[in-house]
């Protein structure tokens, strides 16, 4: 909520302030965006390694690697023994170096080339009796993925089970159905902080948040509570 944001933000403001004293370093590490925007990041001990003789706090973007060691994009060149690549991890393409192949010869890559999207983070139009976790538009920005993984696997065992006792060869949601699904998403996600001017792993390369589920792990629980059969095309 607005509320919570602001009392965050806040109190994040106070901890800066009460960590690093000088004022021009204090700016440099103050974000320009709103808290939540980018993932939030929970240390006691980040400020105060600003404090040390040994650390400088570097803002322009790295221009080049030599021999000799970085060069900035304000055209100062840095000395260095060592390099530690601390750039985070890799989040698009979701379905990383693994192939899928749906219908008629389609990969999950092909399909989700325009973005990835899903029906409720577990199963993609064209790829029948396919079901995954983690998917797109189930991640979270302030709580446990532990508990949206656990949801979808109970509902990924419900449509599982739906197969066997019914003996049925496919299962696959409708395409009219996940496009009005990733629709009400992405109109939801567009309130949010997270499509505020930042750059963050959330979103792809177009700008889209194609990684975060907009509304409360609450409401993903009743959500994800037993699937909607008629969202399925079977045979």
């Amino acid at each position: 909520s607005r509320i919570a944001r602001a009392l965050l933000e806040r109190k994040s403001r106070q901890f800066l302030e009460e960590e690093v004293d000088d004022p021009a370093l204090r700016r440099a590490l103050t974000p320009d965006y709103r808290i939540g925007c980018k993932r939030i990041l929970f240390s006691d001990d980040y400020y105060s390694a600003f404090r040390r003789s040994t650390v400088e706090l570097v803002t322009a973007p790295i221009e080049g690697i030599d021999e000799q060691g970085v060069r900035s994009a304000d055209g100062r060149d840095r000395p260095v023994d060592v390099i530690i690549y601390g750039t985070g991890f890799q989040t698009h393409p979701m379905q990383g170096q693994v192939e899928f192949v749906g219908r008629d010869g389609r990969s999950l890559g092909e399909a989700w080339a325009d973005g990835e999207e899903a029906y409720r983070g577990v199963c993609t139009a064209g790829f029948p009796n396919f079901f995954m976790l983690y998917g797109p538009n189930s991640n979270l920005g302030s709580n446990s993925i532990i508990f949206m993984v656990e949801r979808q696997c109970r509902y990924v065992a419900a449509c599982i089970d739906k197969l066997l006792v019914h003996d049925l060869a496919r299962l696959e949601v409708n395409p009219g159905v996940q496009r009005a699904y990733n629709d009400r998403m992405q109109g939801e996600l567009a309130q949010t902080v997270w499509a505020a001017d930042c750059d963050s792993w959330y979103k792809d390369a177009e700008g889209r948040i194609s990684n975060n589920w907009p509304r409360s792990t609450a409401a993903y629980w009743w959500h994800m509570r037993a699937p909607d059969f008629a969202d399925f095309d079977m045979a």
